[in-house]
């Protein structure tokens, strides 16, 4: 049973992030989703959206964390809902890393490579606005070779 005093701790601090986010203060938005995932009680999707704004603000380390916790999580549960996301943004960081075998190694296991995945506008505008699994395969290969 957890305990009720966490429970309200993770309850309050996932309101601040959610104003933090409707407010567009994306460091101090980061801020308190680590200290979210830091809880007993987070969950999956707690995970996931550090990752993402880790991803953010080009955390490219921390994002890889993030998702690799998501990654573990999602396999030990059997609850696939942000598996092939988590491989997908985790593959972008590790390619934006230059760790282009790993970055290939997980585009290999996403399932679902026909849905596009969308790249924050806060990217390098040089970068597609989103790519399709193969496209980013694609991308990497070539930066590999």
């Amino acid at each position: 049973m957890s305990d009720p005093g966490s429970t309200e701790v993770l309850l309050r601090l996932r309101e601040e992030f959610r104003h933090e986010t409707r407010c567009g203060d994306r460091q101090k938005a980061y801020l308190l989703s680590q200290n979210i995932v830091r809880l007993a009680e987070a969950d999956i999707s707690d995970f996931f959206s550090t990752g993402r704004w880790a991803l953010k603000l080009t955390l490219f380390s921390d994002a890889i964390e993030m998702l690799s916790k998501v990654i573990s999580l999602s396999v030990e549960s059997g609850n696939n809902y942000y598996l092939d996301q988590a491989y997908f943004w985790r593959a972008y960081s590790f390619y934006k890393l230059s760790r282009h075998s790993l970055a290939l190694s997980d585009l290999r296991a996403i399932k679902d490579t026909e849905s596009p995945f969308f790249v924050p506008v806060f990217v390098a505008s040089t970068e597609p606005s989103g790519y399709l699994v193969s496209e980013l395969l694609n991308v990497v290969e070539a930066a590999a070779s």
